[in-house]
Order: structure tokens, then C-alpha cells, then sequence
């Protein structure tokens, strides 16, 4: 998930991870699956396609699992180096982990990821994963929260924005933020009536980058 800069209209970019390892082995059984080799390529391009049109967001922020801290490190490679020279780390959330409670939606101790990303912020994760089961209520509250932390910067996608199609593998979409809205209403992709919150991520078609096939 990217904002866009400061001086332009309010934008959020969403992109999903590449291909990991639980998209191409369904019986994948293990915690925290990292890309696959497709996956990680194909998230390098992506990333070259978005440096030839001058893309540069203001922030980046992503959930703590590998697949998608991969997916950001291969997409904003210069980005994120400057950035961390700068003291401005990638925002690691823990609110955007999945919406559901399969094994491979599960991640690691904080000091293990720590070991592997030493220069991550991960402050705002909890020591252990030890987070409450996913329910339709809470992914709300929770999606609801990072709409606000978003709004003070300088899975789970469906709850987020408005939308009832599911994101593909490095599918980017853009929105913008609706403002003075009471509560809208809409229908997540399995069928649920979902309430987005007072505020709402509303499509936004300025950015057009074909999703790799």
C-alpha cells in the first residue's frame, strides 16, 4: 500500500502480493510463506514499470508477513534505501494481516522477522502472533484504523476499500479518500453485507499499470 506525495490530491495505491509459495501449493502448511521465484520477479518488473512513471509515493506500508515485506522491498528498491538512510523505514502495520486464520496467514515472532529485516520498524507488532481470531467485526475495526493511520502519515483489502472482486497477485489499484461520509455500505467479495466505516477509499483510475500475467 503506497500515498501518494504531499502535493497532489490524496491518493492510495493497493497493491497485493506477488506469488507465494500458498498460491501455487494449496495444502501449503506452514506459517509464513515467502514468494516464489515468479513471484518475486514478477514484482521486480512491476516495480521497473512504476520507476518509468516516475512513481514515488510518500509512504509505503505493508502488513508483517514475508510475502508482503518481499513484495515491497522488490517494488520501491531505491525508494526504501533512501528512505532508510533518511530514517523513514517502511511502515510495517500489523492491522493489514489477513482476513481469515489459514496457517499460511500466520506469522512469525517479532524477533525472528527482526533477524531477518533488521533495518524494519517493527515496533508495532506484538512479540508473538498472538493476535485475536479474525472475525467479520473485527477486520472492520481494524481496517477502519489504518484508514485513519493512513490519513496522519506525511487478506483484508475487501474490508478496506470498496470493492467486491478479488485482488490478484501484484494487481494494483488506486483510490482516493472520500470525506464527510456518515457510513456507506457495500458487499464483500463472500457474499457479506460489510459496512466500510465513516470513512471510505473510494476507485480512482488516474494510475494504469497492467497486472503482470
Amino acid at each position: 500500500m503506497t500515498v501518494a506525495p504531499e502535493n497532489s490530491t490524496q491518493r492510495i495505491h493497493m497493491i497485493r502480493h506477488g506469488e507465494a509459495l500458498h498460491n501455487v501449493d494449496r495444502e501449503y502448511a506452514e506459517v509464513d510463506p515467502p514468494l516464489t521465484e515468479r513471484g518475486l520477479r514478477e514484482a521486480i518488473a512491476l516495480g521497473q514499470r512504476l520507476a518509468w512513471q516516475n512513481f514515488a509515493p510518500s509512504a509505503i506500508v505493508t502488513s508483517p508477513m514475508t510475502r508482503t515485506i518481499q513484495t515491497a522491498l522488490a517494488l520501491f528498491p531505491e525508494l526504501l534505501q533512501h528512505k532508510f538512510a533518511a530514517g523513514m523505514p517502511l511502515h510495517i502495520w500489523p492491522e493489514l494481516r489477513e482476513a481469515h486464520d489459514a496457517i499460511c496467514n500466520k506469522g512469525r515472532p517479532r524477533a525472528e522477522l527482526q533477524a531477518a529485516y533488521p533495518d524494519l520498524d517493527l515496533s508495532l507488532c506484538s512479540e508473538f502472533w498472538d493476535y485475536e481470531a479474525h472475525s467479520f467485526e473485527s477486520a472492520i475495526e481494524r481496517a477502519e484504523v489504518v484508514r485513519k493511520r493512513i490519513l496522519s502519515l506525511p487478506g483484508f483489502l475487501a474490508f478496506l476499500v470498496q470493492t467486491v472482486t478479488r485482488f490478484e497477485n501484484l494487481e494494483l489499484r488506486t483510490y482516493r479518500v472520500a470525506e464527510n461520509l456518515d457510513g456507506r455500505f457495500g458487499t464483500h467479495e463472500n457474499g457479506d453485507f460489510c459496512d466500510f466505516g465513516p470513512t471510505l477509499f473510494v476507485p480512482d483510475s488516474s494510475l494504469d499499470v497492467t497486472t503482470p500475467k
